[in-house]
């Protein structure tokens, strides 16, 4: 009888550690998923970032390129010429010259 006993005893306790492993095995397939969805998640951001920067490159070589013209237009004013130095269209060009280098700075 006490051997029966034990074997009963034993038999519950395989049954106890396999529902514990049960539970693990539930829980390491929540935190596989949980680590996929972070990693996809960062993937996307990183697709979010690299897109941001392009946009900002593009967006410094546009200023650049509109500096260039800005300065070219300003060098090439002459007094007699509709774009003379006091004219309210040179005044504008220089703020938009000086606003472009302040925000390099």
């Amino acid at each position: 009888m006490n051997r029966e006993r034990r074997i009963e005893q034993l038999e519950f306790e395989l049954a106890e550690r396999g529902a514990d492993i049960l539970e693990l095995r539930n829980q390491l397939a929540e935190a596989r998923a949980e680590i996929e969805r972070l990693a996809l998640l960062a993937q996307n951001q990183q697709i979010v970032i690299d897109a941001q920067s392009r946009s900002i490159q593009a967006k410094d070589a546009l200023i650049e390129q509109m500096r260039e013209a800005l300065n070219v237009l300003v060098a090439s004013a002459t007094p007699s010429g509709p774009l003379w130095h006091g004219s309210a269209e040179m005044q504008i060009a220089r703020a938009a010259i000086s606003a472009a280098e302040r925000s390099e700075g």
